[in-house]
């Protein structure tokens, strides 16, 4: 697996970027990982070997797994980039 070294912004810079603004709005997405899917061909790399369930290949993100927090932080950016004075962020 490769790692993802997109950028995670530093939150001097966030708070740079909110310099000045009088009006914030915070949205969370509840569980954000488990909205991203995982490709087929990596879903090997993340199977779990239970003693209750078995083997388990779960076919969305996980917490802990290395590439998700960049691949979050580009689909946010991505979505978000027309939108004027909006900050991206997660912590």
């Amino acid at each position: 697996m490769v790692v993802d070294e997109h950028p995670i912004p530093r939150i001097e810079d966030i708070f740079n970027k909110m310099k000045g603004a009088a009006l914030f709005c915070h949205l969370d997405v509840t569980d954000a990982y488990t909205h991203l899917p995982i490709d087929e061909e990596f879903r090997h790399v993340l199977t779990l070997n239970t003693s209750t369930h078995g083997l388990i290949r779960p076919r969305r993100a996980v917490y802990g797994a290395a590439n998700i927090p960049a691949n979050w932080q580009r689909r946010m950016e991505a979505i978000l980039q027309d939108l004027t004075n909006v900050v991206s962020f997660f912590r």
